[in-house]
């Protein structure tokens, strides 16, 4: 029987699993945004990009390279630092710099979305669907996981 001290050491080693694997879905999402955000200034129509279109795209980009920073970091940390470091002080590096990626992954997809709307359509609708899209990624990534762990949110566990 495995003592407490092996037991929570697992448990880290368990969390830390979760993590990456999370983050091995998240990457490849944002490596094809970034891609396709580089490729967009060299489009033929790009050229007729409003200040404001630009400006989104601007941020699109900078916060999409800023995620793909953050969320490569825990991987660059357990490499340089691993085994050497304490695993509970990595989890809680990595868990930082992964919310944090997920955030600049938000700016991106919101700057994204209006721009390709204001490009199409007119800046009311660009602007009234980015924040509802901003809103509906707040709600979803942040709210209802700090909902549910302060218990404001039942669910019940049978099926």
């Amino acid at each position: 029987m495995p003592s407490e001290e092996e037991e929570k050491k697992q448990k880290t080693a368990d969390e830390l699993d979760q993590l990456y694997q999370g983050l091995r879905v998240m990457l490849p999402g944002v490596q094809v945004m970034f891609g396709f955000l580089l490729a967009a200034v060299f489009a033929q129509g790009f050229a007729k990009t409003t200040d404001p279109q630009r400006t989104a795209f601007y941020i699109a980009l900078v916060s999409v390279a800023v995620s793909a920073i953050m969320l490569m970091a825990p991987s660059v940390h357990h490499r340089m630092l691993f085994p050497h470091e304490d695993p509970k002080a990595l989890l809680r590096r990595a868990s930082r710099y992964m919310l944090i990626g997920t955030l600049f992954v938000g700016i991106a997809l919101t700057s994204g979305i209006y721009m390709v709307l204001d490009y199409l359509f007119e800046p009311a609708l660009a602007i009234a669907t980015s924040a509802a899209v901003a809103v509906t990624l707040v709600a979803v990534w942040y709210l209802a996981p700090v909902l549910h762990r302060s218990g404001a949110v039942r669910h019940s566990s049978k099926r």
